[in-house]
Order: C-alpha cells, then structure tokens, then sequence
C-alpha cells in the first residue's frame, strides 16, 4: 500500500505505516484501506471536522463497517492528543477546518443557515441497526446493548434510549420495547421469533438508539448472538447491504447447514436471487434460487450444495431488487452449533 502521508508530517508516535485501521479492499482515500498513521493525521489537519463527517471525506467505515469501534475510539483519542500548536501542513496560514475563513465575510445562504442553527434546538441523532433473529432446533438468539466508553479515551457518555421493534418472517410487527441505559450499564434482551422447536425460523429486530443528552456513543453497537448448545457465535449490527454482494465458502463437511438470513428493509416485497456454482466451475452455469421477501419481513435461505465430492471451494452470489440487511450463517447437521458472519 502506497503511503499517502508525507514523511515530514507530525503524528503521534508508536504507529506504522502497515497498521491499518480500515481493512476492506475499496474503502479508503485510496481505495486499498486505510492505515492508523493516515486517520491521525488527518483528524490532526481537520480537528472541527465531526467524526461522521471524516468518515465521509475518508470513505472508511462504508463496507462491512467492522472497523468503526476503533475508528471512533482512534477519533478522539487523536483529538486528545493534538499539540496546541499543530498547523496542518495542507493550511499553513489559515484555520486547520476546510471551510470558510471565519474572517471571510459570509454568504447570505450562510447568515441564513447561521440564524436556523442559532435557534433551532439541538436534534439528537437516533442510530438505526437490523438484527437477525433466529429460532428453533435448540438455537435462539440475544441481543447485546452496551452504553460503555474506556475512561482514558475521556469524552463524555450520556444515557441512551433503546427502542426495539421486533418482526417475525412476514413482516409482522409482533411486540416493541423500550428502555433506558445510563453510561456504563448494558444489557441482554432475547429477541428470537417464536418457533415449536423442530423447525428453524426467522424474524428480525429493529433497534433505534437515541442519546438523552451531549455526549458520545457507547464503546459498543449492538450485538447479536446466536446461542446453542455447543457455543455462542456473535456478530455486531449493522444497517444495510449493497444490493449486489458475493462470497466464497468452503463445504469441508457435506453435513453442514449453509444458510442465507436475508431481511427486507423496505415496505415492498424485496426479489432475491441466489446464483452459486463451484469455484472453479463455470460461473455461466449457476445454479439460480430465487426467493421473495416480504415486506419488511425475513427468510432464512438454504445454499444448494453444487461442490463436486473431490472440491471443497463455491461462490455465491446474492442480489436483491431492494435494500436488504443478511447474513451468512453456517450450522453442524443437528444446529448443536451455529456461527453467523456478514457480507
């Protein structure tokens, strides 16, 4: 990876080049990641840029969004550390933030927005994550919240407000919650749809977090976690996929369960196509699954073995006419044990 930081530029010590706080391949200013030493420099070149709006100029946390813990925690423990002195090598003479000098005059546009900014209460902003619920043949699944932040990092946390909204396959709204988490509580709440045991079914839950005062995220997004017997597999939340995403899984063991769980964000039925075909097959002959989910509604889709006995690897794609949240989740032949994973 090229290094896009200039050798003369002050950053804080202890950090490599190679160490890399964003991993995916095309998120980045590059495109190839992102390492420690580029996000510290440049949350220390545009310390009034808010943490949202650095992700944006740096188009990091925007794939598979594993990253954001450590990014918002490596945000303002940069902002701590910033030498009062410290000019941005991009700016030398002016304010390190990229807009307009505050002894620029401002537009009209500008004394407009000033004037609704001046009297306009605050908003808090409400965070949205889907979670994959599951149920049955002895699986169930618990939802993670957690309002705590390391004290060294040193921003202030203020109670959040958690209201769960949770679905079952068709879309159906079938009970809410809602509750308080002061700084440094969490909590567990089970959230898998009901189901007679014998079979596996789907849901979803909808968490809507809310800050009740100033202050900054818990040191946790939501996690979910697939509870059987033999382990506990957890997964953090998140809002939504691409439309369009593939991935490769190896079938080490023709008894195992290879599952899509597949919810519909939207209120329109959501068509989805599933194409799979053994690596080194030809793509031209997938096999094609295709499924409709409904509105704001789940489903659980099994991935038709088509490895020959004397391969291992396949690729599957999964398409979507609609925004979707899923998940890959994989189950021994009993679903004694359950693992789950985003794509």
């Amino acid at each position: 990876m090229s290094n896009a930081v200039d050798q003369d530029s002050t950053v804080i010590e202890g950090k490599s080049d190679d160490d890399l706080l964003c991993y995916c391949d095309g998120m980045g200013p590059d495109g190839d990641g992102l390492s420690l030493e580029r996000f510290e420099t440049e949350v220390w070149n545009y310390p009034e840029l808010e943490f949202d709006s650095m992700l944006d100029q740096l188009n990091i946390g925007k794939k598979c969004t594993a990253c954001l813990i450590n990014v918002e925690s490596r945000y303002y423990r940069a902002l701590q550390n910033r030498p009062a002195n410290y000019v941005s090598p991009n700016q030398p003479e002016k304010s390190s933030r990229p807009t307009t000098h505050p002894d620029e005059p401002k537009s009209l546009k500008q004394k407009i927005y000033g004037l609704i900014d001046d009297v306009a209460p605050e908003q808090p902003i409400t965070r949205l994550s889907v979670v994959p619920c599951v149920s049955g043949k002895g699986v169930r699944t618990v939802l993670t919240l957690s309002n705590c932040y390391p004290e060294k990092i040193g921003p202030e946390v203020p109670t959040y407000r958690y209201e769960l909204k949770h679905r079952d396959s068709t879309g159906k709204l079938t009970s809410e919650q809602s509750f308080e988490l002061p700084a440094g509580e969490s909590r567990d709440v089970e959230v898998g749809p009901s189901a007679d045991g014998e079979s596996i079914v789907s849901g979803s839950t909808w968490v809507h977090q809310t800050p009740l005062a100033p202050g900054y995220a818990g040191s946790t997004r939501p996690h979910f976690k697939l509870v059987s017997a033999g382990g506990i597999s957890a997964v953090h939340s998140q809002v939504k996929n691409s439309r369009v995403s593939s991935q490769v899984l190896a079938r080490a063991n023709r008894t195992e369960h290879h599952l899509i769980h597949a919810v519909n964000l939207e209120d329109q039925p959501n068509a989805m196509s599933l194409r799979i075909w053994p690596l080194d097959g030809d793509e031209a002959k997938a096999e094609v699954v295709e499924h409709v989910v409904p509105p704001f509604g789940s489903m659980i889709i099994e991935i038709p073995d088509v490895v020959p006995e004397d391969q291992t690897l396949y690729k599957f794609e999964l398409s979507s006419s609609l925004q979707r949240r899923s998940h890959i989740m994989i189950a021994d032949a009993d679903y004694g044990m359950m693992s789950a994973d985003h794509f």
